[in-house]
């Protein structure tokens, strides 16, 4: 049986906002020797803001796992070598991939054994994990049943009856549970894994569960997903460096990758006010009915307007709550993750009118700037408070 692997305790690492920091910092470093020194740790901390500790080891003997599980570099010959894949992170360009192309990439190339890890061969059986967690995610959807899946499950129905992801979509419809549980540190790896990939927008890591999350009617989403779900089979490089930098490649992405996956018609003003396509992915945020759940549970009662402090509920005594989500950082990436799950803080409870208005300042901001983007969450914080200050 082979076992998921992870680089358990690197969710801070792994975050997506971080990985970008990353490659940047490796696309300026590619091919330096790592056969003398710590010559990464310096960037990498001036880059990222995090320590790369402890000190007495180097930052690539420490964190290689973290480099390859994300399929950013490797070594060969004591020398790091960087993958096409870390260039398109690094891209900032208008063109540049978003949180969903990267994830819809990475999910169908990561496999076991892999040339992360100890025990890398070239030869036998290969079992792609996401590729797996998708498809049993995806029979549940197709059955009617809540799209969910928890790190328990995944031990009994995926790993304890070695299901390798490359199996039907209807396969997964009649999974048993094997009755394998955890050893180890395999719960705290797989647990980690699964956070990871809940940075994609149409996955929401909530509690101890992983779901499938999207909109009612995105028939267009189910089937690119259900393209993500199907593992890149490809014959193996014999060694660990250059099977990385193979499965690293963008020449067979998904094209393009991540775009193709509507889950709602999107109001036009709003994706004009955002001046980028970007604003799509910003939008799904902040439109999940899953994070929409997550968030409002975690207010106190009754919810106010953040930005006119209106209390909806009680002008508008329907059931449900016409508040909406706004994403403090809009053109950034999407939702970050933490050790419990997706990290809440960047978001906040605003009415329609004043949501509206907050990305048309935003707009001119950026316009007055001569900028297309805020440089970081603080700028972006920042801006929304002036908006707020604004609003009479």
């Amino acid at each position: 049986m082979l076992k998921w692997r992870w680089d358990q305790g690197r969710l801070e690492y792994l975050n997506y906002s971080s990985l970008r920091r990353i490659a940047g910092c490796l696309l300026r470093l590619d091919g330096i020797s790592l056969r003398i020194g710590d010559p990464l740790r310096q960037p990498l901390m001036l880059a990222t803001g995090l320590p790369f500790s402890p000190v007495y080891y180097t930052v690539w003997r420490n964190y290689a796992r973290v480099f390859g599980c994300a399929l950013l570099a490797a070594k060969a010959k004591s020398t790091l070598i960087i993958t096409d894949l870390c260039r398109k992170l690094a891209d900032e360009s208008d063109d540049a991939w978003e949180e969903d192309d990267y994830f819809t990439f990475l999910m169908p190339r990561f496999y076991f054994p892999s040339p992360v890890f100890d025990g890398y061969t070239s030869s036998g059986k290969r079992v792609f994990p996401f590729c797996a967690v998708l498809k049993l995610l995806l029979a549940r959807q197709k059955a009617g049943k809540e799209p969910k899946v928890t790190p328990d499950e995944v031990f009994g129905l995926l790993i304890g009856n070695e299901i390798a992801g490359t199996e039907p979509l209807e396969f997964y419809q009649g999974l048993n549970d094997s009755g394998y549980r955890p050893r180890g540190d395999e719960q705290r790896q797989l647990r980690e894994m699964l956070i990871f990939v809940s940075q994609c927008s149409f996955l929401k890591w909530q509690g101890t569960t992983l779901f499938l999350d999207l909109l009612p009617g995105a028939e267009d989403a189910l089937a690119y997903i259900e393209e993500v779900a199907r593992p890149m089979v490809k014959i193996r490089k014999p060694f660990e460096a250059e099977e990385i930098l193979a499965i690293g490649s963008v020449k067979d992405a998904l094209v393009p990758a991540g775009r193709a996956a509507p889950q709602a018609e999107f109001e036009p003003d709003m994706i004009i006010t955002e001046g980028k396509r970007r604003a799509v992915t910003h939008l799904r945020i902040e439109r999940s009915p899953r994070l929409r759940s997550m968030f409002f549970e975690r207010l106190h009662k009754p919810v106010l307007c953040d930005a006119c402090k209106l209390n909806a509920e009680k002008k508008y005594p329907w059931p449900n709550s016409i508040i909406e989500i706004h994403h403090l950082l809009p053109l950034a990436s999407g939702i970050a993750v933490t050790g419990r799950g997706v990290a809440l803080s960047d978001l906040r409870p605003i009415c329609a009118n004043c949501h509206k208005g907050i990305h048309a300042y935003y707009r001119l901001w950026l316009r007055r700037e001569k900028k297309s983007d805020f440089s970081d969450f603080g700028e972006a914080s920042s801006v929304y408070g002036e908006a707020k200050n604004l609003i009479i």
